[in-house]
């Protein structure tokens, strides 16, 4: 603690508080004690600049003047010239002062120059280096676009809503709000927009209000900054409350599933119950038609339309239009296809892909591929060991076959078991009512007394109608009295084909026998009946086999009727007697041993064996089909050939875009078969497709149809003949369903850089496919922007036959100025792709500086500096040009005794302080000129170094007297010299020698160690 006359206990901890209150004389010696006593630290900059601050024309730059003592005095001077400085004042537009930090506001081409920081604190007086602080301005940088609010805004219906869009720069900037819509962006009207200019804090505002707001008003809004001629934008989202974009709830599929006889829901919905929904019905995907509303065809609940009873005529593309009075949305172009099956579709199986996994790009494709064909995937828990998801059950997204989610079961490998209930209820049976009267039951005993007791047989009537009448109502009474009308509902069971006249006679003798045994409940009865009940099952069992056996035999020649056949057969769960383990719950785990014995069973019995090989996936592959045909060869005997059948059976959908080409795979295991493309635009009939070489083309067994147009859709089958046999795809695979959207591929030829001798002629080729949809425009690419290549240079090629376009690239003559990046630009579908091909003539380098300068060069006063214009081509003209301002430049003229020229090196001579300031070279070879960054070669001028020889001893440093130093001034190096020469050396001649550097107002040293020999 120390006392001053205030007798005030004083902390000198702190001692910057003391300056608030004491008076000069008190804070003088508070500093005194400060920094002699107590050994604070020295009063300096807490940041010192950089030697170059960046800053850009119009905006705004900090200059950190902070010190580590926050209460000290803070001066910012500025010079133009790097001699004179003059102090900046504090103003409200222009200069402001926050602590110890300055803010130059709206920065203009006079700001630029050197910046110098000072700081005192009553003691001492501080100040940045003389080689620190330059500003240098330029254009280009856009400043941040700020939103207040920076979040989305809502506004009640009705009410106003603000938002404000500012930004740095109010001499510079720019501001404009656009909404955004799918025609494009639309400026807001200036009604709607308030400009604010702050000059005090430098920002330019555009405050957006919306009044009475609307429906119409909800979306998005760009506000554009425009500075630099440049342009940015932030987007501001703005919603009425309690209104939603009108939308459709439900997006359909691309593809949807629906069965013939069946019914099927459109769904329609949007967020506004009240909109108007209409269905649109496209058969060939160009001509839509409105669906009306029908009781027996077509009914609408709120806005769900459902199509009763379907049939191929309602196949095709559908398109649900929703209109709110104010806009009308409809489905995309892309989606709503309805694709009629005529049973429900099962898949189960390991497919080894892990669709638990999100991202697998495996995965995804294969997700996307079941939405596409409006498939779901059911199973959602781990069905491996490692915790994947492999075991998958698939089914249409329209029918609700699956009853309840799939469930993991037992885990009897390395795979669960997935079990599921699915909806398949035995079919309700029709029944249909009988009558019948008992006949039997008729008292024969009692029926004739009873006649003869009637009017019939008592009184005769004389007229003939009267008999008749008299007859028909005595029977009929009578009859109704004994045997009176019995009606009975009885089941109409279907009709098998292998039932006939035998079986029925002895399942009627069953059914009689069964009565009497459970009549009289004798064994002799029982064993009648269970005698008849087995040869019934015997005598259907051998029915059902002799009419398979005929059945296969008959359409044995035919494939298609075969698989049909095939197919029957499995239903029904009918196989042959020797049939292999590929079977409905059945492995393949022991398929080598069952074949090789169901192979021999058969030739003990003199039979011919039929062997099919399924190709199954490597998960089920426990038989190596090499080694079973390798033994079934060698061992058995057995040989054969392949059965005819197509290598590749497309998807359901085959996807298409307009103008473009696509491959109808139709290729076969015998490469000699002939194959037919037909076509059907309404599912029911089919044309043969001709070749044409412009249309279809035939590759060995692939067609390709050339540029695809509306007419070309619809369903597709390839038909293929081997000899007698015929195959064809199935019906439900082939679809063809056309888009548009999708750029085609762009080929370049040579599809690698070109190299073109000067003087001689190359040639790119930029083709792709399409003719009819497809434009190509060639580009040179240049700082300026792209450039069209003018028409001379390019020759435009349509190839029909290969549905190609060609944009040819022509360079006669090449010289420098042909080299460069060129431009494909392809034009389709209201889009745009490029590629770029690299064209260079050869020997001949683009034009440009050898050497780059950095952003500031160092000069001496009075000293000489080389500025390095060299460029790669020696013949070049160069020019130095000069700004002092860093806006006007003028061009330095040669002068013996200021400025020469050696080679494309120009030296400055005997710098002085008009030479500060900005130099730029520029360089022309005949054919274009090139210039240096605008933001290098500054050149800043220090004063001369000086060198000073001391001797250190005990009683302080000792100048070395001039007699022993001579000082050399090289200015071809640019470098001052002390050379200290001892002559005659002495004992006293030794020790330490400082050689003291003095420069910029500093001072440096480094010690010499100089030994006399001898002298320790």
């Amino acid at each position: 603690m120390f006392r001053l006359d205030t007798k005030q206990p004083l902390c000198l901890r702190d001692s910057s508080s003391l300056s608030s209150f004491l008076s000069p004389a008190y804070t003088m010696a508070v500093q005194h004690i400060k920094y002699t006593l107590l050994g604070v630290e020295a009063l300096k900059f807490l940041n010192p600049p950089s030697q170059v601050l960046s800053g850009f024309i119009g905006m705004n730059i900090d200059v950190n003047c902070s010190t580590n003592d926050p209460y000290a005095t803070v001066q910012l001077f500025h010079s133009r010239d790097f001699v004179t400085y003059t102090e900046r004042t504090l103003s409200p537009e222009k200069l402001h002062l926050n602590k110890q930090v300055f803010t130059l506001l709206n920065l203009g081409v006079k700001d630029s120059g050197q910046y110098k920081c000072k700081a005192t604190d009553g003691q001492q007086t501080i100040e940045w280096p003389s080689s620190h602080g330059f500003l240098f301005l330029s254009q280009g940088k856009l400043p941040d676009i700020i939103f207040d609010p920076p979040r989305p805004i809502t506004v009640q219906q009705g009410q106003t809503g603000n938002v404000t869009c500012q930004t740095v720069g109010w001499s510079v900037s720019k501001l404009l709000w656009k909404k955004r819509s799918n025609s494009g962006d639309q400026t807001v009207p200036d009604s709607k927009v308030v400009h604010v200019i702050d000059k005090t804090e430098n920002m330019v505002k555009a405050v957006l209000t919306i009044t009475n707001a609307q429906t119409q008003d909800s979306g998005e809004y760009k506000c554009v900054l425009s500075a630099f001629n440049k342009q940015d934008y932030k987007i501001a989202n703005i919603r009425v409350d309690g209104v939603e974009a009108f939308k459709f709830l439900n997006t359909p599929s691309q593809v949807l599933s629906g069965f013939l006889g069946m019914n099927i829901d459109f769904n329609c919905s949007t967020n506004d119950p009240y909109a108007t929904v209409q269905l649109f019905h496209s058969k060939d995907f160009a001509t839509y038609t409105e669906r009306t509303l029908s009781p027996e065809k077509l009914h609408l609940n709120k806005q769900v339309f459902t199509l009763l009873n379907l049939d191929v005529k309602d196949a095709g593309q559908y398109k649900c239009k929703a209109t709110d009075g104010q806009q009308t949305i409809e489905w995309p172009s892309s989606h709503g296809f309805l694709f009629l099956s005529q049973e429900p579709l099962l898949i189960m199986g390991d497919f080894n892909i892990h669709v638990d996994v999100v991202g697998d790009p495996v995965c995804t494709r294969f997700l996307d591929l079941l939405e596409v064909m409006d498939q779901l995937q059911h199973v959602t828990t781990p069905t491996h060991e490692s915790g994947h998801t492999l075991d998958l059950i698939i089914t249409r997204q329209c029918g609700a076959l699956v009853k309840d989610p799939p469930v993991r079961d037992c885990h009897r490998s390395d795979h669960w078991s997935v079990t599921c209930l699915l909806n398949l209820d035995k079919p309700i049976i029709t029944r249909k009512t009988k009558t019948f009267r008992k006949i039997k039951n008729i008292d024969t005993a009692a029926l004739p007394n009873e006649l003869a007791a009637l009017d019939l047989c008592s009184y005769t009537p004389d007229d003939l109608n009267d008999l008749v009448h008299c007859y028909n109502t005595t029977l009929a009474s009578a009859l109704d009295r004994h045997a009176p009308l019995v009606t009975r509902s009885i089941p109409v069971r279907p009709l098998v084909p292998w039932f006939n006249n035998d079986i029925k006679v002895v399942k009627k003798e069953r059914r009689k026998a069964e009565r009497i045994w459970r009549r009289t409940s004798l064994l002799s009865d029982l064993r009648s009946y269970k005698d008849l009940r087995n040869k019934t099952n015997n005598l259907m069992t051998e029915a059902r086999r002799t009419f398979y056996r005929e059945l296969v035999d008959e359409n044995c020649g035919d494939q298609k009727r075969s698989f049909s056949t095939h197919g029957q057969m499995l239903t029904n769960n009918i196989y042959p007697e020797v049939q292999s383990s590929y079977r409905v719950h059945h492995s393949t785990e022991t398929a080598l041993l069952k074949v090789m014995n169901d192979v021999l069973l058969k030739m003990n019995s003199q039979h011919v064996s039929l062997l099919i090989l399924l190709d199954l996936s490597a998960a089920f592959d426990t038989v190596d089909h090499f080694i079973l045909l390798d033994r079934l060869t060698k061992v058995v005997g057995l040989q054969g050939m392949e059965a005819f059948k197509f290598l590749n059976i497309p998807s359901q959908v085959l996807s298409g875009f307009l103008g473009m080409n696509i491959d109808f795979n139709c290729s076969t295991n015998d490469p000699y078969a002939t194959v037919q493309l037909f076509h059907s635009k309404d599912f029911a009939t089919y044309t043969e497709r001709t070749l044409s070489p412009e249309k279809l083309h035939l590759n060995k067994q692939v067609f390709t149809l050339l540029n695809l147009d509306v007419k070309d859709a619809g369903q597709y089958i390839c038909k293929a003949t081997e000899g007698q046999q015929t195959i064809e795809w199935p019906s439900s695979h082939g679809l063809l369903f056309l888009s548009r959207g999708k750029l085609p591929d762009i080929i370049l030829d040579p599809p690698r850089p070109i190299i073109v001798q000067r003087g001689q002629t190359g040639n790119v080729t930029c083709q792709t496919v399409g003719w009819s949809v497809s434009k190509l425009l060639w580009k040179k690419r240049s700082n300026s922007g792209d450039q069209t290549v003018p028409d001379s240079k390019v020759v435009h090629v349509i190839d029909k036959t290969e549905n190609m376009v060609k944009a040819v690239l022509t360079l006669t003559n090449a010289q420098t100025q042909d080299s460069g990046e060129y431009k494909c630009v392809l034009t389709a579908f209201n889009k745009q792709d490029y590629k770029i091909a690299n064209i260079r003539v050869d020997g001949v380098e683009a034009f440009k500086f050898l050497n780059t300068p950095s952003q500031v060069l160092s000069g001496f006063l009075g000293m000489n500096i080389d500025i390095n214009c060299s460029t790669n081509d020696p013949y070049a003209t160069v020019q130095l040009f000069h700004s002092k301002d860093f806006a006007t430049y003028t061009e330095r003229t040669l002068c013996p005794e200021k400025l020469h020229l050696n080679k494309q090196v120009f030296t400055l001579l005997n710098l002085d302080v008009k030479d500060a300031g900005q130099y730029n070279c520029k360089a022309t070879d005949r054919q274009q000129t090139i210039e240096w960054p605008s933001s290098h070669g500054l050149l800043f001028l220090s004063q001369v170094s000086k060198l000073l020889w001391k001797k250190r001893s005990n009683s302080g440093d000792q100048t070395v007297p001039d007699s022993k130093v001579v000082h050399v001034i090289d200015k071809t190096e640019n470098m001052v010299k002390a050379v200290l020469t001892i002559t005659n050396a002495q004992t006293q001649d030794s020790g330490e020698y400082k050689c003291v550097l003095t420069a910029f107002s500093k001072q440096d040293y480094k010690i010499a160690n100089i030994r006399v020999d001898g002298n320790l």
